[in-house]
């Protein structure tokens, strides 16, 4: 289920919809606190919101290769710190998790293709059960002497 968040009020702003930016906040802010802005901030306070100005020229004179790295480096270590640290360990963990699974079936699906299209043809059955089958019929590798 897709609830209908507002967009972005950063990408609102850099789009020059300042009315729609300032709507966003409002609802983002109702949202994470059940109060409005104004209620948070006090009724007198006066906002002003103003996009970010970021050019290519500001990215490309950050030091080449070294400061796109830092600009990557100082976007990415807040995830490291307190309200984030656990979320972001955990989808971490999670993702790398699922490569390892893909890349693990990835390697073996062609073997266990091979031990099902045997004596299995046309039944359904589970890959345990295919690899426990496949095992069971094969001989020990034994040698035996006369």
């Amino acid at each position: 289920m897709l609830y209908p968040f507002p967009e972005s009020p950063k990408l609102l702003l850099a789009q020059d919809k300042e009315f729609e930016a300032f709507a966003a906040l409002e609802w983002i802010c109702k949202f994470n606190r059940g109060r409005s802005i104004a209620s948070v901030f006090g009724n007198d306070a006066d906002f002003k919101l103003k996009p970010e100005q970021i050019g290519d020229d500001n990215l490309r004179s950050a030091g080449g290769i070294c400061g796109v790295l830092v600009n990557i480096w100082r976007a990415t270590v807040p995830l490291f710190h307190k309200p984030h640290c656990v979320n972001f360990l955990l989808s971490i963990v999670s993702v790398f998790g699922m490569f390892l699974t893909a890349a693990g079936m990835q390697i073996w699906y062609p073997e266990i293709v091979n031990r099902s299209s045997g004596d299995n043809a046309g039944n359904s059955s589970l890959v345990c059960e295919i690899l426990e089958a496949s095992f069971e019929k094969q001989p020990l590798n034994v040698t035996s002497v006369d």
